[in-house]
C-alpha cells in the first residue's frame, strides 16, 4: 500500500488487528475506524470516506474481494480471499 493511499499507522493497525477474510465475518466501518482512532494518535479528524478508501486499498493489496453493504446499523463489509486456501 502506497503512502498516497494510506498511512504507515493504518498499515501497522491492520497488521496488529488482522481483518478476518472468510467471507462471513461482518466488519463495521464505524467500529473499525473508532478502534483505529483510539489506538493511534493524530487521527481524530479522519473522514469516514478516507478510512473506507484505506480499507479498499488494503483489500486490493491482500488480494481480497471486498463486498460492501449498508443497512439500518450503518456501513459494513466482508472480505473474501480471491485465491483458494492451500491445504
Amino acid at each position: 500500500m502506497g503512502a498516497s493511499y494510506s498511512t504507515k499507522e493504518f498499515y501497522d493497525f491492520v497488521e496488529d488487528t488482522p481483518l478476518t477474510a472468510d467471507g462471513s465475518h461482518l466488519h463495521r466501518y464505524k467500529g473499525l475506524m473508532q478502534q483505529f482512532q483510539e489506538e493511534t494518535n493524530g487521527f481524530k479528524d479522519l473522514k469516514p470516506q478516507v478510512f473506507a478508501r484505506w480499507i479498499d486499498c488494503y483489500a486490493t493489496h491482500m488480494k481480497y474481494k471486498l463486498t460492501k453493504h449498508r443497512n439500518h446499523e450503518g456501513r459494513h463489509f466482508y472480505l473474501t480471499p480471491t485465491q483458494p486456501a492451500k491445504l
